[in-house]
């Protein structure tokens, strides 16, 4: 099964529900409750903290992903982007990251506030030690070291801390000739925090059962064979791993993933994705 293409019967469902994902993990109280206050100045510009936008990971970001970073007076005001492509200022506020070729790049916004923005690394960068400066109504007012590679994986997840049931569709065909697919959530609750994962059924024979799973820093990999997803102790195929529809998403990536029927009744099991040999923080699904 290749990435959903929108025209296709389930499209649409598709499609809005990767918007939902896209705006559940982007929303503007995302990671607040991780923020820390940066207040130490070096050099006259404060320090900040860049991590995935999905998986809360700290280490390596990848190019043509998203990010965000916390501090202090990054802008002066709260304002979030409308419409693709995404801007370069909002709220009078730019960033750039500077790669270690010295290749310098703007940030695109998807959302800004004085304590925390949510960004994308524009492609095309160079692998190590990367500078992020971030300037309000023209002056610097924040810098954050980060080290760039050409994959790091992290999935979005529901309850938007990295850990747990991951944002996901189960996507279902019949083989029976009918043709008739069935879509399904992998979480189920009331709110953030609440999130626990729904058991996934798996057809019978001559089913085809595929779970989509969302997440960042993924696109970089050297081929899809280098790309695995390990559920439990079942290495379960990966169908694709890529973006998720260029032309209505900046940096989100989608991994489709073939269930086996092995693992019908297994109960809560971990999800592990590794991209070039670099694993994803593990999420947690239910069969």
């Amino acid at each position: 099964m290749e990435r959903p293409d929108p025209s296709q019967s389930g499209g649409l469902r598709r499609r809005a529900f990767i918007t939902s994902a896209a705006t559940t993990a982007l929303a503007a109280n995302q990671l607040t409750g991780t923020a820390i206050t940066y207040r130490t100045l070096i050099q006259g510009v404060a320090p900040a903290s860049t991590v995935s936008a999905a998986g809360l990971a700290t280490g390596a970001v990848a190019p043509d992903s998203m990010i965000t970073i916390f501090g202090t007076n990054l802008a002066t005001g709260t304002a979030s982007a409308g419409s693709l492509p995404l801007p370069a200022t909002l709220a009078s506020t730019t960033a750039t990251i500077q790669d270690s070729s010295g290749n310098q790049q703007p940030l695109q916004f998807f959302y800004v506030s004085p304590g925390q923005i949510n960004a994308a690394i524009p492609p095309g960068l160079s692998s190590g030690a990367a500078v992020i400066t971030i300037s309000s109504e023209g002056a610097v007012v924040a810098q954050s070291d980060v080290t760039l590679a050409s994959v790091a994986p992290t999935l979005f997840t529901a309850n938007q801390n990295g850990q747990g049931v991951p944002i996901g569709l189960v996507v279902t065909a019949q083989g029976n000739g009918s043709l008739v697919t069935s879509y399904a959530s992998t979480f189920q609750g009331n709110a953030v925090g609440s999130y626990a994962p729904v058991p996934i059924q798996l057809g019978g024979a001559g089913t085809e059962t595929v779970l989509e799973l969302y997440g960042t820093g993924i696109r970089g990999a050297a081929s899809l064979s280098n790309v695995t997803v390990t559920i439990g102790t079942v290495n379960a195929p990966v169908q694709y791993a890529g973006p998720a529809d260029p032309s209505q998403f900046v940096a989100l990536d989608q991994v489709n993933v073939s269930l086996p029927q092995s693992l019908a009744g297994a109960g809560q099991v971990n999800l592990t994705l590794r991209v070039n040999g670099v694993a994803a923080p593990p999420v947690t699904l239910d069969f």
